[in-house]
């Protein structure tokens, strides 16, 4: 089974190398941070006998069924999904290099605090 936090060892090779941290970096650090977090709360859910729907609202539903259990970690994963979406899909979005370890800081806080939280 994939690990989640292979995704935020892949940001940490973008933190650790200059060149790598160009607007497409910037972006592509967002993003995994974010998924990281994300299948980290899914993989949570579903171990607490939560049911998680594959459709286009997963993003939505996971965000919700957090927010349930825990508001702070609710709107943790919530911050993250709205920087990712503004890195994905915002062509003007200022993607400049402290937002890597912005996101990693808070994807990474989440990922270790979410087994814990979440029950």
């Amino acid at each position: 089974m994939f690990d989640p936090k292979e995704l935020l060892d892949f940001v940490e090779k973008i933190r650790a190398k200059s060149e790598l941290q160009n607007e497409a970096g910037v972006r592509t650090a967002i993003n995994r941070s974010y998924y990281s977090s994300l299948l980290k709360a899914k993989l949570r859910l579903e171990y607490n006998g939560e049911e998680i729907s594959q459709n286009e609202e997963i993003h939505k539903n996971i965000i919700e069924k957090i927010k349930e259990k825990n508001s702070k970690m609710g709107d943790k994963l919530n911050s993250l999904y709205e920087l990712r979406i503004q890195a994905d899909f915002d062509m003007d979005f200022n993607a400049e290099k402290n937002f890597i370890a912005n996101a990693y800081g808070m994807a990474k806080s989440f990922n270790n605090k979410i087994n814990s939280k979440i029950n």
